[in-house]
């Protein structure tokens, strides 16, 4: 296995595009990973919330009605 596959891939040369700034970035590292298994509720969050800021948004969410 490899110690850092990210060295694996090379990055696209840019496209010259004048009129336009996001085409020229380049993602310079790699982004933050974090769990997406939300089945676990508040411990799945990078900054687990208060009880005041969960019940907001839970009532925010009740309120939608997917």
């Amino acid at each position: 296995m490899l110690s850092h596959p990210a060295e694996k891939y090379r990055p696209y040369p840019p496209i010259a595009l004048p009129d336009r700034r996001w085409p020229d970035r380049q993602i310079s590292h790699a982004p933050r990973w974090l769990s997406t298994d939300l089945r676990d509720g508040n411990q799945a969050l990078a900054e687990p919330m208060d009880s005041g800021p969960q019940t907001a948004v839970l009532g925010s969410a009740a309120g939608v009605r997917l």
